[in-house]
């Protein structure tokens, strides 16, 4: 499988498809993306929970608010409204989930070891936790256009 990355967006919802049939929410919290734990194992190919106990082997190692932050199922229906994700999440309307910022989810793939998982990380680093930034230098290096008099 090639991954592609494109943003899908309308009014209501913004979703990254990574190849035909695999997509995962945006979330940004802060200017910040995350990634759910579940979104990694399903991107990534893995049986479900992998990345779960990935994540808990080694809770030891990650720092809460640089590596992963906790939310509420509640709070995070409102990053992920009216799309194919919040009835998924309403499944768990009692738990917390945990998201992981750009560094969590490297900490948390670094054991995944196949030919795959190298394109994801590259995909997903270059296109979805970096797209803000990008977008940024590509406005501050953008010619400014003359003013017409």
């Amino acid at each position: 499988m090639q991954p592609s990355l494109k943003n899908k967006e309308s009014d209501s919802f913004n979703e990254l498809v990574i190849s035909e049939g695999i997509t995962i929410p945006v979330i940004e919290i802060e200017n910040e993306r995350y990634i759910t734990l579940s979104s990694i194992d399903k991107i990534h190919q893995r049986p479900e929970s992998t990345a779960r106990q990935a994540f808990n082997r080694n809770k030891s190692r990650f720092i809460e608010g640089k590596h992963f932050i906790k939310m509420d199922a509640k709070d995070l229906k409102a990053y992920v409204r009216h799309t194919r994700f919040e009835m998924d999440i309403s499944k768990y309307s009692s738990e917390s989930f945990v998201l992981l910022s750009e560094s969590g989810y490297l900490k948390v793939t670094k054991v995944f070891d196949d030919d795959l998982s190298w394109k994801i990380q590259d995909v997903l680093i270059d296109s979805y936790f970096r797209a803000k930034q990008l977008e940024t230098i590509n406005k501050q290096q953008s010619p400014k256009q003359p003013l017409n008099r």
